[in-house]
């Protein structure tokens, strides 16, 4: 049941970013956050928010928490490893190619078995 609530929370902030509700994403990603440290895609959206209002140093520090959480658990989603090569590009800094190409490896991975979904 709680995975299934995380999920559906997880929704709900997708929409709320969509919506240009960005206040409320904010809350409940922190919610999310307080619930599940653990879920990547609460440090994941976190990152995404800090990303688009210019706190780059915050975002990177949420986006590695993302990554960290993410593969302790064996996930690999293609979006975090895409948002870090956009923090660091708007960083100035020369490793976001890295990130980059680690995104476009697992999507061409996940076409090539015909999994596009994650």
């Amino acid at each position: 049941l709680q995975k299934k609530l995380q999920v559906f929370w997880e929704c709900k902030i997708e929409c709320y970013f969509l919506e240009k509700e960005l206040g409320i994403a904010k809350e409940r990603i922190e919610s999310l956050i307080k619930f599940n440290p653990e879920n990547p895609h609460a440090h994941f959206y976190k990152a995404q928010l800090l990303h688009n209002n210019s706190n780059l140093d915050e975002a990177l520090n949420c986006i590695n928490k993302c990554i960290e959480v993410a593969e302790a658990v064996s996930i690999t989603h293609p979006d975090f490893y895409y948002l870090k090569s956009l923090i660091l590009k708007s960083m100035n800094k020369e490793d976001d190619k890295v990130y980059e190409e680690m995104d476009n490896n697992i999507k061409n991975k996940n076409n090539k078995n015909g999994n596009n979904k994650l």
